[in-house]
């Protein structure tokens, strides 16, 4: 009897008592390590899934959601910088149906990296190509998407 009270009562509250009194000393240090981050780099980080979802969105989804999920971007432009910008405005522009809203997003899309401006074509085409490569593993086929100017 004496055995089963120290092996299911005092036992596991001398566990939870140890285990917070470590966790009490060890707190200051744990939390303090992620200051080590820099504000930009932890900017980074906190794009990284969504941009992860515009990724998987653009490869996989049909154009309407890759549409919405590229709008969503649109909402984090300020966030981002360089080439990261630039693919997101092209992707756009694939999705746009006007010609001078393409033309608009391609020339922003200079201004946030500088290796676009002498000829967005090979850009878009990439983009264009990973699009089309994604969905023509799939089973069901191959949405359409708007043909660029």
């Amino acid at each position: 009897m004496m055995r089963s009270v120290f092996m299911w009562g005092v036992g596991p509250l001398m566990t939870c008592f140890l285990a917070s009194w470590v966790g009490r000393a060890t707190a200051p240090s744990f939390f303090g390590a992620s200051t080590l981050v820099t504000a930009a780099r932890g900017a980074e980080l906190e794009g990284a899934p969504a941009a992860l979802v515009a990724d998987a969105a653009w490869m996989l989804a049909d154009p309407k959601t890759a549409r919405r999920v590229t709008e969503t971007e649109l909402q984090r432009l300020y966030f981002v910088e360089g080439p990261q910008k630039s693919q997101i405005l092209i992707r756009f522009a694939l999705l746009d149906a006007n010609p001078d809203g393409q033309r608009a997003l391609y020339a922003q899309a200079c201004v946030a990296d500088p290796e676009v401006c002498a000829d967005w074509r090979p850009a878009a085409q990439r983009e264009h190509a990973k699009r089309v490569a994604a969905q023509l593993q799939l089973p069901s086929g191959h949405p359409p998407v708007v043909d660029t100017p």
